[in-house]
């Protein structure tokens, strides 16, 4: 019978570094990243029993010294191979979001469909958990992304309620003037809204927020579904060809992913497929996250991911729900919106047509826009997030779960479960792709407040 080898056991020929003693090994786990702890464990087979027989410990303990948050790792699973990852075309959907065109029209992105497809494959199955070295350099990936997102967006982070978000043009915006005139409204546009003082001067408590709800709107990008393969093929479930049908759709809405990237990528007008978006993670977090995500993404989405314009589209594909978070902020108005605030059912052209005109609503609509709106970076921005949120706690009708019976419905939609076999070079991706039913969360009403 073959023994498990204890982190005591030696062998003939090792190298200086596998004699340590095993506390010492120990230390040395504990005092590496990720990356180094698992490149030494190939190196030096020893180091591997010790990781195995302490791995809790040296888990806890690095994810803390190395400042990987809970957010990061809930991020890392949803690329994951296993039912809770995503599926083939929501990573297509994540990778085409995170895209753009950069100063000088060079295309830029997270990275490739493809490139992340292959990385899924290697990555390890245990949520919360970086158990290999693939993880742990995706996991350094996001992260990095994530910084270069901070950064940006904090060049329209010190705003106002008067700098009302949903009105910073695009870097693309009327190419009626001339580029120089846009270039001189957008740059002093960019220095009354910059934060003030330098990156590295902001405090770690705002620093720790800012980072947080990049994380949490990364998190949020990737719950999204292509409308067309998860609602119209559930009736294919169960059929004599299932799997070949539901390959061949996928493969079909993929494609139409792809070729709206590519169009963006040469600078053309573009239109995504529509999407369905699975509310289920951001009815977790908290009303004060979810404005904060809206108050520091939404900047980054007008000034970093806007397409360019055409004589036939505007500036944006309006039809995409990831357009100024519009989903999200769906949600969030359903979740904080007493129903005395809202007017009757009508036709209107925004979310903030719909309050009510009294004075109570225009009062919590101006706390509301103050929150979502205005930056995260200004210094009473914490305070005015704790008042709206205890402003909307007097509300019974509002706590959880009475307001999710009231306002939201779980629908069933068809997903992928993620591959973890190579790709076939005919059929693509998705032929080692399985496939289910999964419930995901919706609004029950297509305009903003349920009523």
């Amino acid at each position: 019978m073959r023994r498990e080898k204890g982190p005591n056991h030696r062998s003939n020929n090792e190298s200086p570094i596998e004699l340590l003693p095993v506390e010492l090994k120990l230390e040395i786990l504990l005092l590496a990243d990720f990356p180094t702890i698992f490149r030494l464990c190939k190196a030096a087979p020893s180091f591997s029993a010790v990781l195995r027989f302490h791995s809790r410990l040296v888990q806890s303990t690095v994810v803390r010294q190395q400042g990987h948050t809970k957010e990061s790792l809930e991020l890392l699973d949803r690329f994951r191979p296993c039912p809770s990852g995503m599926g083939i075309l929501s990573i297509t959907i994540f990778a085409s979001i995170h895209s753009w065109l950069g100063e000088k029209d060079e295309f830029c992105c997270f990275a490739p469909p493809k490139e992340i497809e292959n990385t899924q494959r290697k990555l390890s199955r245990n949520a919360g958990v970086i158990g290999c070295l693939e993880d742990a350099l995706f996991l350094v990936k996001l992260e990095d992304f994530m910084d270069m997102l901070y950064s940006k967006a904090r060049l329209f982070g010190h705003r106002t309620p008067q700098h009302r978000v949903l009105d910073l043009p695009t870097r693309w915006e009327d190419y009626t003037t001339s580029n120089a005139s846009v270039s001189r409204y957008l740059e002093n546009l960019r220095t009354e809204m910059q934060t003030p003082g330098d990156e590295t001067e902001d405090d770690s408590e705002t620093r720790a927020m800012i980072r947080k709800a990049l994380l949490q709107f990364m998190i949020i990008t990737t719950h999204f579904h292509d409308k067309s393969f998860a609602e119209e093929t559930m009736s294919e479930l169960g059929g004599d060809d299932e799997i070949g049908t539901l390959i061949r759709r996928e493969d079909l809405s993929r494609r139409a992913w792809l070729s709206a990237t590519r169009k963006k990528r040469r600078g053309c007008a573009y239109s995504t497929p529509p999407t369905v978006y699975d509310l289920s993670y951001v009815q977790r977090l908290s009303i004060s996250e979810i404005a904060t995500i809206l108050s520091v993404a939404t900047p980054v989405i007008h000034s970093l991911y806007s397409p360019p314009p055409s004589e036939s589209q505007s500036s944006f594909d309006s039809k995409a729900e990831f357009w100024d978070l519009r989903v999200i902020r769906r949600f969030h108005l359903n979740r904080c919106t007493p129903s005395v605030y809202v007017a009757p059912h009508a036709e209107y052209a925004t979310e903030m047509d719909e309050f009510a005109e009294t004075e109570e609503a225009d009062s919590f609509l101006y706390s509301y826009i103050w929150t979502v709106g205005a930056g995260a970076w200004r210094p009473e921005y914490r305070k005015k997030l704790a008042d709206f949120e205890r402003e909307v706690e007097r509300f019974p009708e509002l706590r959880m779960p009475a307001v999710c019976e009231a306002r939201f419905k779980k629908k069933k939609i068809v997903a992928s479960v993620p591959a973890t076999k190579s790709i076939s070079p005919t059929l693509g991706p998705v032929k080692h792709m399985k496939y289910h039913t999964v419930d995901i969360l919706a609004l029950k009403a297509e305009r903003s407040f349920f009523s």
